[in-house]
């Protein structure tokens, strides 16, 4: 029996299973369906540098966009510029512009 299971055991890890590549981000145009804030970042005052103040931290915000061709890209962006329903432009440079 154990080495029945044995056998089972090293025949299925032998069965890898491919992970799909991964998507590529690609420009075009499409709806935002989701905007969510990231948590900042907590800046480190190492080697007893002064800790930079809260004024310079820049929030940044993930932008979920369904394309026009059904896909689905999420982009991370600095500037809210977009709103949830709004048709936008996904650049190649990473970008997220109202139409």
């Amino acid at each position: 029996m154990t080495r029945m299971l044995l056998l089972a055991a090293a025949f299925s890890s032998s069965l890898a299973i491919a992970a799909p590549p991964a998507q590529r981000d690609y420009p075009g145009y499409g709806v935002v369906q989701s905007i969510t804030r990231l948590p900042a970042e907590e800046p480190s005052a190492s080697a007893g540098a002064s800790s930079p103040s809260k004024a310079r931290q820049k929030a940044a915000y993930l932008v979920r966009v369904r394309m026009d061709d059904g896909r689905i890209q999420v982009r991370e962006v600095r500037k809210r510029e977009v709103k949830i329903g709004q048709r936008v432009l996904v650049t190649n440079a990473g970008d997220v512009l109202p139409e």
